[in-house]
């Protein structure tokens, strides 16, 4: 129950922690007028909840109802005198009726220290969750730029084919040819052989740990001197970002971080070619070192959740990945002493704006351990487009969709464990991600997110609209005297969740019943942008 609390207080967050990514034209610009300039941010949402599940119970009470949405942050510089430092931000939650009164509102706040809670809900209680900067830079993002050395390498995997032919590759041709010659050194002759009536050359390189660590380190240091390379990279990372990872003077620093990777033993790479050299096959087996047990702990939890089953135990003592790639078809095994984890992916469709995957999840014990195997398969399913209507609003959108289900289709019809392989309740994720604006700086920016959840014993749907709009003023807000949520008891931590349900059950049910509700200051009018079907202009907030 107190691990609840904590999470109550995070999931205030969890919309904030949507809107300050950044990837694309719209999302940097609703990051620059959030973050950088301090406009606020106002909005609705509403969710869905059916199941039998739990932990629903606090859900419920808002299921159905519509929610209202402020946020407002200020920007670097701004030092808030309610709270020390410059990274002071506010969000508050409360619902809605018809004729436009507040009710059970909440708000969340903080700064790089703490985050705090005080709500109608909980009256007479302030609550307080303390929190690092690197905690609050992962909420929301860092203030001091919209570069992203993640950014950077996204957009280096979706470098298009053609440009990739035409610059790229007659860069790289010499790190090709230089790996080439590398590896011949540890590969014996050949296996002559084909499976499907054509002839292939089958060749396992056996590569020690430290000789691929000072192979690494010779590749990077070619590279970052490398003027040709560095004017491609350039680019794709910005100046801020080129002028730090593309340094001359870090090249000892990379070279120090490769001799700390973890590996011992020998790197193994497996390689099919034809008789004319063309690649059909390549298999590649790193050792591992053991995984932080905190990690491997709340991995297992989280299946355990998702998959309602009892308690998932993961090995911490992986020894080997082994990644592998055939005729599209693409593997991720991970080998522990008492357990296999394998993925394999198939690539069904793919286009410039849509990439369809299936596959199969396998968990195998190994002999003599007393743990039941698993097979499942998935279907995973990406899109991104980004329009301009006839009104010049151009709209940003992203989809994902997981579906996972039990499949024993890939056992043998006479396998004798195949009546032990756990059964579960097929769980599914679904979610769009939308941005809409227009060029101009002055007009705001608006993201539309939909999803839904579909577990064993529950289904939860999100249905959200914000937008960015004029700056306000921030209240002060109460700091002293409040709990800290992780040192308080489960029996504290309960009575608190207990009362927040009732409360809220009890608002809802007023505010649908027409009663008077409690003062709570007006937000902003919020005018969503609509559809293509139906364009609106969207309402001006100040200059950047």
């Amino acid at each position: 129950m107190k691990r609840f609390l904590c999470l109550l207080l995070c999931l205030m967050l969890l919309i904030p922690s949507v809107l300050a990514e950044t990837d694309y034209s719209l999302q940097d610009k609703f990051n620059q007028q959030y973050l950088l300039t301090g406009n606020g941010v106002t909005g609705k949402f509403s969710l869905t909840a059916f199941g039998g599940a739990p932990w629903l119970e606090y859900l419920l009470p808002f299921a159905g109802n519509e929610m209202r949405i402020r946020l407002i942050h200020s920007p670097t510089g701004e030092t808030s005198d309610m709270i020390a430092g410059d990274e002071y931000w506010q969000f508050q939650l409360y619902a809605q009726d018809a004729q436009k009164n507040a009710y059970g509102t909440t708000m969340v706040y903080g700064d790089e220290q703490a985050i705090y809670m005080s709500s109608e809900l909980l009256p007479g209680e302030l609550l307080t969750l303390p929190v690092g900067q690197d905690l609050l830079n992962a909420i929301f993002g860092s203030s001091e730029g919209n570069d992203s050395f993640y950014t950077a390498f996204a957009n280096l995997m979706q470098i298009d084919d053609d440009d990739w032919a035409a610059y790229w590759e007659p860069v790289m041709e010499k790190y090709y040819t230089d790996m080439e010659l590398w590896l011949s050194g540890y590969a014996p002759a050949p296996i002559l052989g084909g499976t499907t009536g054509a002839m292939t050359m089958h060749t396992t390189y056996t590569i020690p740990a430290d000789d691929l660590k000072a192979q690494m380190k010779k590749i990077v240091g070619l590279m970052i001197y490398d003027h040709d390379l560095q004017a491609l990279l350039r680019p794709v990372f910005g100046e801020e970002l080129a002028s730090l990872y593309l340094n001359t003077a870090l090249v000892y620093f990379y070279e120090a971080c490769i001799d700390l990777l973890p590996l011992s033993g020998s790197v193994v790479l497996e390689r099919e070619m034809t008789v004319l050299g063309e690649v059909v096959g390549t298999s590649f087996s790193l050792p591992l070192a053991d995984l932080p047990q905190d990690l491997v702990d709340a991995a297992g939890s989280l299946l355990s959740a998702v998959f309602a089953l009892p308690e998932v135990s993961l090995p911490r003592e992986f020894q080997r990945i082994t990644v592998s790639q055939s005729q599209g078809d693409v593997s991720v095994m991970l080998s522990a002493p008492t357990m296999t984890y394998s993925v394999i992916l198939d690539e069904t469709a793919s286009n410039a704006e849509t990439s369809q995957w299936e596959g199969y999840i396998r968990i195998n014990p190994a002999a003599g351990v007393n743990e039941a195997p698993l097979s499942a398969a998935f279907t995973m399913k990406t899109s991104h487009a980004i329009t301009t209507d006839d009104e010049g609003i151009t709209r940003d959108s992203t989809s994902f969709s997981l579906a996972i289900a039990p499949d024993l289709s890939m056992l043998e019809e006479d396998d004798p464990f195949r009546n032990s392989y756990i059964d579960f309740a097929p769980v599914s994720l679904d979610y769009t991600l939308r941005y809409a604006s227009n060029d101009s700086q002055m007009e705001p920016t608006q993201i539309n997110v939909t999803g839904n959840v579909k577990l064993p014993d529950a289904e939860v749907g999100l249905d959200l609209v914000v937008k960015t709009t004029a700056k306000w003023d921030m209240p002060s807000l109460p700091t002293a005297g409040a709990e800290n949520v992780l040192a308080m008891s489960d029996a504290r931590a309960q009575e608190l969740l207990a009362r927040f349900v009732s409360n809220a059950t009890i608002t809802m049910a007023t505010m649908n019943a027409g009663a008077l509700p409690t003062a709570t200051p007006e937000p902003a009018t919020l005018t969503d942008i609509p559809e293509p079907v139906q364009t609106a202009e969207p309402t001006a907030v100040p200059p950047m």
